[in-house]
């Protein structure tokens, strides 16, 4: 389409004759190999030029946070290039002087840990350019299992007030055009080393699973998949997590050690806990993510204590609050927040998270309690530098716990938040099971934490990263990564609050085969790099540039040893041609998919839903020019259902086949015991109500005398025992109510008799 007759609607809506607009860019493979704890993974990007002119193609895409980028080479025709690391501004100054040679060259520059933009320049007609992107990272345990995280597209980043900004704003560099289809897909091949497994579940995709010769070979049920949602896979070995230290040693000598370990001791919690809920109800939260964010804060609440104090805080261009202050956990109060989370709405406007975290950081700390707060987000801003500075500063007094809710959540958001704040990070797919992710947030409040944590390394002197240990949550397993200039000893330890654990260090055998260092190693660097980035290096009482500039300068140097991409380092491949009219390049900047599910897809505008650009131009002009940070919440509701029933089109069923995969949960088992749980009291008692939801065929006065007579503690024993015997599957879901449950019965002067009650359950 001619550029006068297209019209852009600005930040979250596709241009107008999108399908006649050339995209550069042809597919995308993401090819991972999995070893124990580690995951290497090659990213490929595959472009062609089918205009007449060289072209320029951009394109803004997600790694994990995690991700320890280490290497890059491109692929033009016939020709392998392999990039290099340079300092940032020189590795720009290498492209753009490549392009005014009329050289082909390719860039990857860090816009966030989690945000990356690749420049591919002078691209001929008809060539084709194969840009490969590799990266190590350690994986997370998830409960018993390894979550591996592969996200595949940018969601729209709200951007706060700030002055202007010369050049390119930075919010723009995190926002690059949607549209709700692009015309390029993903292949997917994920290989799981021989470790004996449990289960394979992929909560995102419909997968397949092959095995092979020394392992488990897992792959797309369809090629040429949409990117427009995270790829969520849930690795589960046999083996639980046990204390190991492994060494992987360096060319000249150095060695890092990996060391993980689960505590198996912990210290009871002793005061009561003070929590406030920070519940996003900004536009991108519609739909999906706002259903599963109300279950989720509905789970919170009944899971308090008596003596807990609590209160909710919703956002977005606002806030607002429950109640003026802080409440005790009681009947009243829980009745009275089961009727504000009941009625909410993602319905005010930005994501302004600072504010109302300044407020609540800020507020005095009440005597006698424990201050956390819970953060319920698909963290989609682009200011997550500020908050988590912020929050750093005050983490002595308030921890941050964060559960992200959606299919593209901002994970350098919602994990920074809570690493910074001394917390934990829960991160919820759309139709994942949300209930044991919330528990193990509350187990975490509901016992102490070691602190005092010490490595003991036989008097060996090491670097640490991360460079200041943490306190160790319940059930958490915590790594370590220390190098050792002249290697490791064959023993080290770790003491904490009076325990130890001794760990034999084993050295790695394999030799490195997917980069120059091995896994561990680029892992500890990576490590390192993100201390300097968010603020842990030595020296905080220096002069601010002067602290950003020796910082820059290790960042630089780690970048360079390693091959590792940071805010201080990009990668830069040039292959000499000299036969390109470097004026003649077109800008051609690659439009992403549109995350599902974003806002409901109700604010979003796409162009291919309406018969001609005329009908398109009829929609009112604020939700045509609604600015980003606006997401067209202000629409009336009428024709929001009108825009969601254009948009609506049926989620893929996530479905695994193969080797080893759990069967899925009873669906109606599960919604029975939600049902029941949503009707226990504060103090922990249940009621006749609870009954009826775990067995519809219950009446009143058809139980038996005894259990009328009982009263209170006669029926809550009752269901407790329905739940034990007949929801067993789901125990990780009742655990807590029935522990408050059985906590109130000990309270009970008058106590029924457990094994006539459960005589009743049986014979029902």
């Amino acid at each position: 389409m001619n550029k006068t007759n297209s019209t852009t609607l600005t930040g979250l809506i596709a241009r107008s004759g999108a399908r006649a607009t050339t995209v550069p860019l042809e597919g995308v493979h993401i090819e991972a190999h999995m070893e124990g704890p580690c995951v290497q993974v090659a990213v490929r990007q595959r472009y062609r030029n089918n205009e007449t002119n060289p072209i320029e193609a951009v394109y803004v895409f997600p790694l994990p946070e995690d991700a320890a980028v280490c290497g890059f080479r491109a692929r033009i025709g016939e020709t392998e290039v392999t990039g290099h690391v340079e300092a940032r501004d020189a590795a720009f100054t290498t492209y753009d002087n490549a392009l005014m040679d009329g050289h082909i060259a390719a860039l990857v520059d860090q816009e966030r840990p989690n945000i990356f933009t690749v420049s591919l320049g002078n691209l001929p007609p008809g060539e084709t350019a194969v840009l490969e992107l590799r990266y190590v990272m350690l994986l997370r345990r998830e409960g018993n299992a390894y979550r591996l995280m592969f996200p595949t597209t940018v969601s729209p980043r709200y951007v706060p007030g700030t002055p202007p900004q010369v050049g390119e704003a930075d919010g723009d560099r995190v926002n690059p055009e949607r549209w709700s289809k692009v015309p390029y897909g993903l292949q997917f091949d994920l290989f799981v080393e021989a470790l004996p497994l449990r289960s394979i579940e992929c909560v995102s995709h419909s997968v397949r699973t092959q095995l092979q010769a020394g392992g488990v070979h897992i792959n797309l049920s369809q090629r040429g998949t949409a990117l427009d949602r995270d790829l969520v896979m849930l690795i589960e070995p046999e083996a639980q997590a046990q204390p190991h230290a492994t060494a992987a040693r360096e060319a000249d000598g150095s060695e890092v050690v990996l060391v993980q370990f689960t505590p198996d001791v912990l210290p009871a919690r002793t005061a009561p806990r003070d929590l406030i809920f920070l519940l996003d109800c900004s536009g991108s939260m519609q739909g999906t993510s706002m259903e599963e964010a109300k279950r989720a804060l509905q789970l919170c609440v009944r899971a308090l204590a008596p003596g807990d104090r609590f209160n909710i805080c919703l956002f977005g261009s606002t806030h607002q609050f429950a109640w003026q202050s802080s409440r005790i956990f009681d009947e009243d109060t829980l009745r009275e927040a089961t009727e504000v989370i009941a009625g909410l709405n993602a319905d005010l406007g930005g994501t302004e998270l600072l504010e109302p975290l300044k407020m609540l950081l800020k507020w005095h700390e009440r005597r006698g309690f424990d201050r956390s707060i819970i953060l319920l987000t698909d963290g989609q801003v682009a200011n997550e530098a500020e908050i988590i500075d912020f929050a750093s500063r005050h983490a002595k007094s308030t921890r941050i716990f964060t559960i992200g809710i959606g299919a593209g959540v901002s994970e350098h958001l919602v994990r920074g938040l809570a690493r910074a704040a001394g917390g934990e990070t829960e991160m919820v797919y759309p139709g994942e099971n949300i209930e044991p992710k919330v528990l193990r947030t509350f187990a975490r409040l509901s016992t102490g934490r070691l602190a005092n944590l010490r490595l003991d390394t036989q008097g060996a002197a090491f670097q640490l990263a991360p460079r200041e240990f943490r306190a160790v949550c319940a059930r958490e397993t915590l790594s370590l990564l220390a190098h050792f200039d002249t290697g490791a000893p064959d023993h080290v330890s770790l003491l904490a609050d009076g325990n130890a654990w001794h760990m034999d260090v084993t050295r790695q055998t394999v030799e490195p085969t997917f980069a120059q260092h091995s896994a561990i190693t680029l892992c500890w660097a990576r490590q390192r790099i993100r201390d300097i980035e968010e603020g842990a290096s030595a020296g905080s009482s220096q002069p601010r540039a002067r602290r950003a500039e020796s910082d820059d300068a290790e960042l630089v140097a780690l970048g360079v040893r390693y091959g590792l991409l940071s805010r201080a380092t990009s990668y830069v491949a040039v292959q000499m041609r000299g036969d390109i009219d470097a004026n003649a390049a077109t800008l051609r900047r690659v439009p992403v998919a549109l995350t599902t599910g974003w806002g409901d897809r109700a604010a979003v505008l796409n162009p291919e839903a309406f018969d001609s650009e005329d009908e398109l131009m009829e929609m009112p002009q604020y939700l045509r020019r609604a600015p980003a940070h606006e997401y067209s919440v202000s629409a009336p509701a009428a024709l929001r259902r009108i825009y969601r029933s254009l948009f609506a089109r049926p989620e893929p069923k996530p479905s695994s086949a193969g080797h080893a995969i759990l069967a899925a949960p009873n669906t109606k088992s599960a919604t029975a015991v939600m049902a029941a749980l949503m009707t226990q009291h504060a103090d922990g008692s249940f009621g006749f109500e609870a009954a009826v939801a775990l067995d519809s065929q219950l009446r009143l006065k058809r139980l038996p005398e005894l259990l009328q007579r009982g009263g209170a503690p006669a029926m809550t024993l009752f269901v407790v025992l329905l739940l034990e015997q007949r929801a067993a599957d789901h125990e990780d879901l009742w655990r807590p109510a029935v522990q408050k449950a059985r906590a109130w019965l000990g309270t009970q002067t008058t106590a029924p008799s457990e094994s006539v009650i459960s005589a009743m359950v049986r014979n029902l």
